[in-house]
């Protein structure tokens, strides 16, 4: 499989956003901003990872022209 970019899901971009202006001005200094920022982003994987294995499952059952 190919190595591609990783692009972030227009959600995944939109809950940061919201994390962010949630938390500024002071976000470095509240002990949870970083762990919730890792939260999203650790769904997002989440997500994509089962997206690809469909993706994948699916090809699996697409029969080949040979």
């Amino acid at each position: 499989m190919p190595n591609s970019p990783v692009k972030l899901t227009y959600e995944c971009v939109e809950q940061l956003h919201t994390w962010v202006r949630a938390n500024c001005p002071c976000a470095l200094e509240n002990e949870e901003f970083i762990p919730g920022l890792i939260c999203i982003v650790e769904m997002e994987v989440e997500t994509a990872l089962k997206r690809q294995q469909s993706q994948q499952f699916q090809n699996l059952q697409t029969p080949s022209l040979q």
